[in-house]
């Protein structure tokens, strides 16, 4: 006696679950699932990705295998996960949707129901198939028929209406077919009695005497003299235009190029004169402070009157040194006033001498190449610091009074 064949059963979740023995079996059911759902293609691609891709799997799996048991997990395990969501023929929904007819509307129904887009979604099938889907899903299957029956008369009733606005658009438009004409009518009567006109206007002329056609040449000859004269003026107008647009570009590339310098000397002039003002204002009270220093520290040195018998040397020798620090000092501030002072001026006659470059390339002076040449060396000349080179040292007054004996 034979050992009775085992059974193997595939939950589907909410499509309920399907029993198999053999390898047959399976293959019939996986086929008969495919048969169904084919035409998804053609209306609802996306709805088709979620059934065709699975079955096909399966299916060669099971053609690959000799037996359902050898190759049950795999199967099993590619159904549970890919399948579960999306509706069977054997499910309630399957059922429903399928009675729908029309393969469009049966396309957006399932499509619907497992959740991708429908598309398109504003043919009439295709909405029929979403609402009696969206009805299904409310609990109340019944309201299907009447929500069908309804939109098809909605259809209807937008057929009538366009039916009449296409009819009052037809008419609109012989309407104006009609205007058309008539306007054509019109404007060749416009064109003729402009052509009659033109024909008098002609005669008219012609019955002129020669003195008016001299007249009217002469008036002519100097109405062209006259547009020559304009054009000629407007030619010079234009000329000039552009040469004072040459020049306006030229100043202001210059002065883009220049406006590093202008700054600059602009900037050491304002640096200098301060500088200028802290040394004169040192100088005034290193003077002051110095002559009541001196007068201070030669009484302490020599405090009592100098006689023949008794010279201080020492005394003579230290009130000299102090003597020749403080004028060197002196002298040094001072050459410091006046070399900032200096530099101060010569700083801002150059922003000067540049901004007056500028200005005559602006009225378009024309500079040639010399009188540029001597501009530049004038603004980029180098720059004294006012400064005597024998300022290193203090002029001893014992070394200029052996110069002077000498």
């Amino acid at each position: 006696m034979s050992q009775p064949s085992q059974a193997y059963q595939l939950d589907l979740g909410a499509n309920g679950s399907v029993t198999w023995t053999t390898k047959e079996e399976a293959l019939q059911w996986l086929r008969d699932e495919k048969a169904t759902w084919e035409f998804l293609s053609q209306h609802q691609p996306a709805a088709a990705q979620a059934y065709l891709p699975v079955l096909n799997e399966c299916i060669d799996h099971l053609n690959g295998s000799p037996t359902l048991a050898s190759i049950w997990r795999v199967v099993s395990a590619r159904l549970t996960t890919g399948y579960r969501h999306v509706i069977t023929r054997d499910s309630v929904k399957g059922h429903f949707a399928l009675s729908l007819g029309p393969h469009e509307a049966v396309a957006a129904a399932v499509a619907y129901f497992i959740n991708v887009p429908v598309k398109p979604a504003n043919t009439r099938l295709s909405l029929q198939g979403i609402l009696m889907a969206w009805s299904f899903e409310r609990g109340d299957p019944s309201t299907a028929k009447p929500m069908s029956e309804g939109f098809e008369a909605l259809r209807n009733d937008i057929s009538k209406w366009w039916s009449g606005a296409k009819s009052e658009v037809n008419t609109e438009l012989t309407e104006a077919a009609r205007s058309r004409k008539d306007i054509a009518e019109f404007q060749r009567k416009l064109t003729a009695d402009i052509d009659a006109i033109r024909a008098e206007h002609a005669k008219a002329v012609e019955g002129l005497t020669a003195k008016q056609q001299k007249s009217m040449l002469a008036a002519e000859r100097t109405m062209k003299e006259r547009i020559v004269e304009v054009g000629v003026t407007l030619n010079e107008a234009r000329k000039t235009t552009e040469e004072r647009l040459t020049a306006i570009e030229k100043t202001y590339d210059e002065k883009l190029a220049l406006a590093a310098p202008v700054k600059y000397w602009d900037d050491r002039r304002a640096r200098h004169m301060k500088f200028a003002a802290f040394f004169g204002i040192a100088f005034v009270c290193a003077l002051a402070g110095g002559g009541f220093g001196l007068y201070a520290a030669l009484g302490r040195l020599l405090p009592e009157p100098v006689s023949a018998d008794r010279l201080p040397i020492g005394k003579i020798a230290e009130s000299i040194v102090i003597v020749t620090l403080a004028l060197w000092l002196l002298r040094s501030i001072a050459r410091m006033f006046f070399s900032n002072l200096h530099l101060g001026i010569d700083s801002g006659q150059r922003a000067i001498m540049v901004q007056t470059y500028l200005s005559l390339l602006r009225e378009g002076a024309g500079l040639d190449a010399e009188g540029k040449k001597l501009m530049i060396e004038a603004m980029f000349r180098p720059a004294s610091t006012g400064i005597v080179k024998d300022d290193a040292n203090p002029p001893w007054a014992l070394a200029a009074m052996f110069r002077r004996g000498e």
